[in-house]
């Protein structure tokens, strides 16, 4: 049999031509890009809440701001206490503020004697409500400041931290500004005195306070 005669230049294979594509991802990410936004805002636009209505007062409803309702009332009944509270109204801690008997310590009516013996009386107080309990030695007039100031064993105060007898450096004065002499004797026993007007102690004129006739009293 013939062969078939081939041509004696072949034809080189075909290559695949590759479609031309609308245009690159560079070109139509701007696109995409803006769609994504307005998908996104339409989405929150219908899924989040109205807006808070504001109720704006009237003639008939509006209050002073620092006043409550009128018909406002705790649940036991009482009053409400206002939101702006008078500070003279405020009723003062009986721990913090001291006993009443702190008053009459070098009060202007008073003279060095009444004041010795009040500062017994209030030393005497502490003492009885220190009761069993382990407090700190009292030896002079600074450690007598500290506990009645309630820096004792039952954080009470017997006399105000501010109280005019207390200076500034934690002294206990007396009301010619010197310290008051303070000195145990034993068996919660103490002897207080003032140097009295010529600020000198154990002078003639020193005030010393009497044990059987300084009271305890608040």
């Amino acid at each position: 049999m013939n062969e078939p005669l081939l041509p004696s230049n072949p034809l080189p294979p075909r290559r695949r031509r590759r479609l031309p594509l609308p245009g690159t991802l560079l070109q139509w990410f701007p696109a995409i890009s803006m769609a994504l936004v307005l998908i996104v805002g339409l989405v929150i636009y219908f899924i989040s809440p109205g807006p808070v209505p504001v109720s704006t007062p009237n003639s008939k409803t509006a209050t002073n701001p620092g006043t409550p309702p009128a018909d406002a009332t705790l649940a036991s009944g009482d009053s409400i206490t206002p939101h702006l509270i008078t500070p003279h109204l405020i009723k003062p801690n009986p721990r913090t503020a001291g006993f009443a008997l702190a008053e009459q310590l070098n009060a202007p009516s008073g003279n060095g004697t009444q004041d010795v013996q009040t500062l017994h009386a209030l030393l005497r107080a502490y003492l009885r409500l220190l009761h069993s309990r382990q407090g700190f030695p009292v030896g002079n007039d600074s450690d007598l400041a500290r506990v009645l100031t309630g820096k004792n064993p039952m954080k009470l105060v017997i006399l105000p931290p501010n109280h005019p007898a207390i200076s500034s450096d934690g002294r206990l004065r007396d009301r010619w500004g010197t310290p008051y002499f303070i000195h145990p004797k034993g068996n919660n026993a103490f002897d207080i005195r003032s140097a009295g007007p010529d600020r000198k102690m154990f002078t003639e004129d020193d005030c010393v306070a009497d044990p059987a006739a300084a009271g305890d009293g608040e």
